[in-house]
């Protein structure tokens, strides 16, 4: 309880090798979320018999030791192809905010921060610390709570811009399929009882959700979640992204054309969805777009398949780095500049990628 996961278990021991006072130092800029569960995770490490020899001769008070896992616990960057993460004292001090102006991928032991928008001497830095890039409003602030003990007040989170993974049809809109659906109701902040909680976003409607609609669209959102129907979501609404990328997934696993037809549908709508919902430059379009090319490879169009590595390729040059620098990139580049020829080495391409 803690530190439950290996890695963050070893980089515990790793500092408690180094000097106590000087590291306490090195870490006090940061924050240390869940303090109650740190401290009753390094009094647990401190009875364990294999942790005895690195206390020893150490003034290392249980607070101490607390404040270390903490940090480590809210601070750490994964490092993916190490199958770890690090500490990053700079890269650390970055602020959240759920609509970022930077992402961050790692190669190696080190992390590179790419700019996703321009910003103004002055500004923050910002990174989406938990990648809740199509996660409701209510849900992001929880979970931020609860890893990294602060509440989201960031303008996507306090209702200063749409949130538009909860999208619902505007009554104003024409009773036609293609008007009806020219019109979109977000929600805006946390609170949905609040006034204004939901209103339109197209230009020049000016509708505001009254309290019996905005439990409509709450009722609505219940009964599709549970598995019934309604015709107040827009197609691009959260519970509707996540039920069609699991079909996707579950549809990209299978050795079938006739399938891999099918999947590609998905992921072109996915695709679509997130046009609605992420700005133009996000590193989550690069993965849907990798996960398109590669059915649409599986599926026999080997011409669309080369079109869309491309786009994801170029994509990646901009949201995750160059391909000296971001090994995503890099593995994207191979696609281009050696196009499988068969399903077989596209898999063996993959199988290298996560190795």
């Amino acid at each position: 309880e803690g530190i439950d996961e290996l890695d963050r278990a070893r980089t515990v021991m790793l500092c408690l090798g180094k000097a106590p006072a000087e590291l306490v130092a090195a870490l006090e800029p940061l924050t240390a979320a869940n303090p109650e569960r740190n401290l009753a995770a390094a009094k647990a490490v401190r009875a364990h018999p294999a942790a005895q020899p690195l206390f020893q001769g150490r003034d290392v008070t249980d607070q101490d030791l607390a404040r270390i896992i903490g940090v480590l616990n809210t601070n750490c960057h994964t490092l993916e192809e190490l199958g770890g993460s690090g500490l990053f004292l700079l890269a650390c001090i970055c602020e959240h905010s759920c609509t970022p102006n930077c992402s961050y991928n790692s190669n190696g032991t080190d992390i590179f921060l790419t700019a996703l928008a321009d910003i103004a001497p002055g500004d923050s830095i910002t990174l989406d610390y938990l990648n809740q890039f199509y996660d409701p409003t209510e849900e992001r602030r929880e979970n931020l709570l609860e890893s990294y003990g602060f509440t989201c007040n960031c303008p996507k989170c306090t209702g200063a811009v749409p949130d538009r993974c909860r999208a619902f049809v505007c009554p104003n809109a024409a009773s036609g399929a293609g008007d009806r659906l020219a019109h979109v109701v977000c929600a805006h902040g946390a609170d949905d009882s609040a006034p204004g909680a939901f209103r339109c976003v197209t230009p020049g409607c000016g509708f505001v959700a009254d309290a019996a609609t905005a439990e409509e669209y709450a009722n609505a959102e219940f009964a599709v979640a549970e598995g019934g129907e309604s015709d107040l979501l827009r197609p691009e609404h959260y519970i509707n992204f996540f039920a069609i990328a699991e079909r996707a997934t579950m549809l990209s696993a299978q050795d079938d054309r006739a399938l891999a037809k099918m999947a590609v549908e998905q992921w072109t709508t996915i695709l679509g969805f997130l046009d609605q919902v992420l700005p133009a430059l996000h590193h989550e379009r690069v993965m849907h777009l990798d996960r398109l090319a590669q059915v649409q490879f599986k599926s026999g169009d080997l011409e669309a398949s080369r079109s869309t590595f491309k786009q994801a390729f170029e994509l990646a040059q901009v949201c995750t780095g160059p391909a000296n620098e971001s090994r995503l990139t890099a593995k994207l580049k191979e696609l281009v500049d050696n196009p499988p020829a068969t399903l077989q080495q596209l898999v063996l391409h993959y199988q290298d990628s996560a190795e």
